[in-house]
This record gives C-alpha cells, sequence and structure tokens, in this order.
C-alpha cells in the first residue's frame, strides 16, 4: 500500500525539518561549549578565528538559501531539465 504523493511530501518535510533542528540544536549546544571553553582556557583560544570564520560562511550559505527560497528558484525544479532539452533540439534543428 503506497501512502498518496501529497502525504509522502508532507512526512519528507516534517522529518527534514526535525533533522534541521534537532542537528541546529546541537551545533547551538557545541558552539556553547566552545565558546565557554574558550574563554576560560588560553589554550583553545587559538582555535576562535577558524571557528569565527566557519559561522560567517555558515551565515553567508543560509542567506543565500533564504534568498534562493525567497525568489522561487524552488518552485519548479524540473523546468530547467525541459528548457535544456527544447534548448538541444533547437540547436540541433539549426545545425549549431
Amino acid at each position: 500500500m503506497s501512502l498518496p504523493a501529497d502525504r509522502m511530501l508532507r512526512n519528507f518535510c516534517v522529518a527534514m525539518i526535525v533533522a534541521v533542528v534537532i542537528g541546529g540544536a546541537g551545533f547551538v549546544y557545541k558552539l556553547v561549549q566552545f565558546t565557554h571553553e574558550a574563554l576560560q582556557a588560553e589554550g583553545a583560544s587559538f582555535a576562535v578565528v577558524p571557528v569565527v570564520v566557519y559561522i560567517c560562511v555558515a551565515l553567508g550559505f543560509l542567506s543565500l538559501f533564504i534568498w534562493a527560497l525567497l525568489r522561487g528558484q524552488f518552485s519548479n525544479v524540473e523546468e530547467p531539465k525541459y528548457r535544456l532539452l527544447d534548448t538541444e533540439e533547437h540547436y540541433e534543428r539549426h545545425g549549431i
């Protein structure tokens, strides 16, 4: 017995949201733990700069993802495939 497509999509989205929330909570926990250790010990301060760079890069990727989501880049992910095939067909007809 198979589930309807909309129910499968909903279940998938819920599972992905749960995974992102759990992963994000783990990331925040480790970041707080690292910050606490770095402030207490002199030896751990060498890793502050790489972590700050990592966070900046992660925020950059997150902002690009949100920008693409708001612009509707993920609304029709199948369309570029068909557009590519149409373009190839057009080029073959015109001998390009």
